[in-house]
């Protein structure tokens, strides 16, 4: 038997998740001499399905699936939040986006070159979105850029 890290409970030992608290686990050594096997923690508590339905939270408002699904670990609400975070961001921006454009535009059909230039910056959102979903598949939890500081949900 081994014993899982995070919460101590035995498990099997070809078992790769702990079912008490879901740590992913990966056995390092085999229980040869009747002890505990060793065990080296992935960076992620979840599982495949989980990690489908987190990936939707960096797509715009599907934001809204997860965080009704499977908001039952800090690791899920961390990329809520961040999902969540960018969800606003991409509204505030598209909302200022449409206003200075039609406010350019109004004034002079010439501005329409900076108008083209915002609507290029919001790749950035695509990028964001990214970088969430590989952090996500890969089990880290790390900040998007400029925004991911901001904190709605606690985790």
């Amino acid at each position: 038997m081994m014993m899982c890290p995070k919460c101590g409970a035995e498990m099997p030992d070809n078992t790769c998740t702990c079912s008490n608290c879901g740590e992913v686990l990966t056995s390092i050594s085999s229980n040869t001499h009747g002890g505990d096997s060793i065990i080296l923690n992935m960076h992620h508590t979840g599982n495949i399905t989980d990690n489908a339905l987190l990936c939707m939270s960096y797509l715009g408002f599907l934001v809204i699936v997860p965080l009704m699904l499977c908001k039952n670990t800090e690791f899920a609400r961390f990329h809520i939040n961040q999902g969540l975070v960018l969800f606003i961001t991409e509204l505030t921006y598209c909302a200022l986006f449409l206003f200075t454009r039609w406010l350019l535009l109004a004034i002079s059909p010439w501005l329409s070159v900076i108008v083209a230039v915002m609507a290029a910056a919001g790749i950035v959102f695509v990028v964001y979105a990214a970088m969430g979903i590989a952090g996500v598949i890969r089990g880290e939890t790390r900040e998007l850029p400029v925004i991911g500081s901001c904190k709605i949900i606690k985790y």
